[in-house]
């Protein structure tokens, strides 16, 4: 299963295991990608960005964000690491690499993203 492949790389991502990390994170892209799972595939790729933010991979991390931030997508409960919202990146702990890089804090004084809501 494709979320606990993703737990696993992130969980080897906070250990430094940073090969594993990878392997991990991007093996559960290629399991829920988005083209073919608009929700779950969403939640990896959030995954994967957090894990590149663990891991040191700073552009990667912040690159995924961006577009991620600019597509609409799913939100997990609260507590969900996988989460790309404003929110969640001045909040979470998986983000505290990033705090300090001046295209991160440009990332969270931006306006949040606009809702649509259907009629």
């Amino acid at each position: 299963m494709a979320r606990h492949t993703a737990d696993r790389g992130r969980l080897y991502a906070c250990q430094g295991r940073k090969e594993d990390a990878l392997r991990g994170s991007l093996r559960a892209v290629e399991r829920e990608p988005e083209n073919q799972h608009a929700f779950h595939g969403a939640l990896m790729a959030g995954n994967l960005a957090a894990t590149y933010a663990l891991i040191g991979e700073t552009d990667r991390a912040l690159l995924l964000i961006e577009r991620l931030l600019a597509t609409p997508g799913p939100v997990e409960t609260t507590d969900s690491p996988e989460n790309i919202t404003l929110a969640d990146l001045r909040l979470r702990p998986e983000w505290d690499a990033l705090r300090k890089d001046p295209r991160f804090q440009q990332i969270l004084s931006s306006p949040e993203p606009k809702t649509i809501l259907p009629k």
